[in-house]
């Protein structure tokens, strides 16, 4: 008897429980989940009798595991918001959860699968994949190993023959451009210069052009010398009558006492000017 009476209590206690709620709405945030997803249930309870809501202690459920519960009542109006990640795929029922006044009890949570919605078995292992921007590369490799050949006919047909012209142009001009800045220092002082020192300086600049333009001359040959080297140098014989006779007038004038005028000074300047000009445009001629 005693034992009927226990089981009696029981059963009532179990439909009080049951019939103390009603779930006016329940929502899932995100509608659609999959295993370990976090996801919000959040259902909305018109209680039938007066308590208050608590959370006692988060529920233990096999391959659901519930983060947290937030409560939010008024009266008899109570959001109820349930976190949770589940680890099984399919449907299941929630055990019974106490929140004090009530005990919420038949949630049913369903796990999608993303293997059912694609409907695809799972694939063998494949071989490693192209990696990714091959055809690329294989352009650009392929690209190189034709560019090398070409980069280096250019450079041995045009680009080094123009450096190669660019400095034989550089060298020849170098030795006039030394003697016409030289000049210009003995014009600038013709006038004051005495007459000897004058041409001393005047015809050393001059065999210095001329040794640097034509190799097989000597800085210390005489005159004549230096008159017989250029009879074998690809010069006209009208070059060469010119240049042996301004050496020795020079000579004349160093060393024999010659004297001469101011003037004269800066027309022999003008000479010496004009003959590098002849000496310059006839080796350009021979090497071009």
């Amino acid at each position: 008897m005693k034992r009927r009476s226990l089981l009696a209590c029981f059963a009532l206690l179990v439909m009080m429980s049951v019939t103390a709620y009603e779930v006016e709405n329940s929502v899932f945030i995100p509608p659609s989940y999959y295993v370990g997803d976090r996801v919000e249930l959040r259902l909305t309870l018109n209680l039938r009798r007066d308590g208050k809501l608590m959370v006692s202690e988060l529920p233990d459920v096999p391959q659901v595991e519930i983060h947290d519960i937030l409560i939010h009542q008024d009266g008899h109006q109570a959001e109820v918001r349930i976190f949770f990640s589940s680890f099984q795929v399919g449907s299941q029922t929630l055990p019974q959860i106490n929140l004090g006044a009530i005990l919420l009890d038949g949630l049913r949570v369903h796990t999608s699968s993303l293997l059912a919605e694609d409907k695809q078995e799972i694939s063998a292992l494949q071989g490693q994949a192209v990696l990714p921007d091959t055809p690329l590369v294989v352009v650009i490799t392929f690209g190189i190993i034709l560019a090398v050949p070409l980069f280096i006919w250019l450079i041995r047909r045009k680009i080094v023959p123009l450096f190669t012209d660019l400095g034989l142009r550089v060298r020849q001009y170098w030795p006039y451009h030394q003697l016409l800045s030289a000049l210009r220092k003995l014009d600038a002082a013709a006038y004051e210069s005495d007459m000897r020192d004058f041409y001393f300086r005047l015809s050393r600049e001059f065999r210095l052009f001329l040794s640097r333009v034509l190799p097989a001359v000597s800085m210390t040959a005489s005159s004549s010398e230096i008159s017989r080297v250029l009879e074998k140098q690809s010069l006209t014989p009208v070059l060469t009558g010119l240049i042996a006779r301004l050496l020795l007038q020079f000579d004349a004038i160093k060393f024999g006492g010659k004297v001469v005028s101011d003037i004269d000074k800066k027309r022999d300047l003008e000479k010496i000017k004009t003959v590098a000009e002849k000496i310059r445009a006839a080796l350009n001629h021979e090497e071009g």
